[in-house]
This record gives structure tokens, sequence and C-alpha cells, in this order.
């Protein structure tokens, strides 16, 4: 209920243009925001693959603000970005195996997730089975095999940058994924770093997929419907 009451303050306050309709939020833009219990409990398989020495511990008393600080801190190269008030985020912990909702600060939904086959590791070329880590937009919105699902913008500036160095890619293929990062659009996909990388549906329980994100397949559709096609929403990947 405290969120519910906190968005109801900020809609009288100006701050968020919002209806409140049978315990559901709705958003200016016709999206929606639902009043849900946030006690899930995060896939916990495989954790023990993971370094968390090397992680960053982050919990939901933190605000999206302070994550980001901490990120930009960890790893400035990955997470060197303005933080925007009015935009929407999705922050998608690796470590935890949880994904949030935030619109700017306000955490809206926490859900859990599963991972790719090799969840400790930082996505670098086709084929290793691991998640990303990095700042994406979503480059696609679709409807697929598992469902409803968000296409990435991977490889992003900063794989075309580290895939130019260790001479994965050519010239012009890094030229062509700069170009198209610059555009919001969907980066090539047929090169050596690896494609299709996407938030999607199939469940949670064991980290199972080839680097994509996966969520319970209702939970997914809140995500989807919270997200917009380009630049407008922030994905996060981090651990």
């Amino acid at each position: 209920m405290g969120r519910l009451k906190d968005l109801t303050q900020l809609s009288l306050a100006g701050l968020i243009p919002v209806s409140i309709v049978g315990g559901i939020v709705l958003l200016s833009d016709n999206s929606y925001l639902k009043n849900t219990n946030l006690n899930y409990q995060p896939n916990t398989e495989n954790r023990s693959q993971l370094n968390f020495e090397e992680a960053i511990s982050l919990d939901d008393s933190l605000t999206l603000l302070e994550i980001v600080n901490e990120l930009k801190l960890k790893r400035p190269e990955l997470y060197d970005f303005d933080f925007q008030e009015d935009s929407r985020y999705i922050l998608v912990d690796k470590s935890s195996r949880k994904l949030r909702l935030y619109q700017g600060n306000l955490l809206i939904d926490t859900f859990p997730i599963s991972l790719g086959t090799d969840p400790r590791s930082d996505k670098i070329k086709m084929g290793d089975r691991s998640t990303p880590e990095g700042i994406f937009y979503v480059a696609h919105k679709k409807v697929g095999k598992f469902g409803k699902a968000l296409h990435i913008n991977y490889p992003n500036i900063e794989d075309a940058k580290r895939g130019l160095s260790s001479e994965l890619i050519s010239k012009s293929e890094y030229d062509s994924i700069l170009k198209t990062n610059e555009k919001c659009q969907i980066p090539p996909q047929n090169t050596d770093l690896g494609s299709y990388i996407e938030l999607h549906g199939g469940g949670v329980g064991r980290d199972w997929t080839w680097g994509c994100i996966a969520l319970r397949d209702k939970e997914m559709s809140e995500v989807y419907e919270f997200s917009t096609e380009g630049c407008d929403t922030n994905i996060i990947i981090y651990k």
C-alpha cells in the first residue's frame, strides 16, 4: 500500500499525472503500474557461480539514483550516463536474480528472473551463453517463441569498442553498430559478438537461456506494457 500512497501523493502534487482504479495506477500515456506485493523469492540456483566479492550488493532500500552512483564508481566505462527523473528504467541485477521497474526514482515493482547458462560472465561473443552487462534500450517490442519480448540493443557501443579491440569484429561492423545505436535502432545481429538478446517469458527457477533474461509470462507482460520502444526506456544490467 505504501507505493500506491506515494503515487497518490505525487499525483496530488502534480508531479505524476495518475488516476487510481481498482488498485491499478494509470499514467497519462495509458500504461499501467500494478499495486502488487513485492515478496518475491529470487532464483538461487547457480548463485554460487557468481563472484560476490566483485558484485555490487544492492537492495530495495536504495533509490535508483543511489544504485546508479554505485555502478558509476564500480565500472564507469559501462554505467556513465545522466539520470533523468522523467525516464523509465528497468534494472536487472544478475547477482540477486531480480528485475526492478522504476519510474524516475520511484520503485514500481520487482520480479524474479533467470539468466544465461553462464550467469557469472559479461557477454563477450556469440555462443558464450552469458547475459550482457551495461546500459541498453528497447530496440524492438515483439511477440515470439516465449511470448512478449523486448529485444535490446546488444551489441551496444561499448560492446562494439571491445569487439573491435579484440578483433572480433571489423571496422565496418563497428561503424554499423555505432550508427544504429546512435539512432536507437536494432544493431547488426550477424557479428561474432552475438545477437538476439531479449527480455522474454518462459519462466524462472534455473538459469536456462542462451544469454537472454527470462521472466514468468504474466510478469513479462507487465514489463512489456511498462516499456516503450526506443531510447526512452533504459535497461541497466549489472552484477
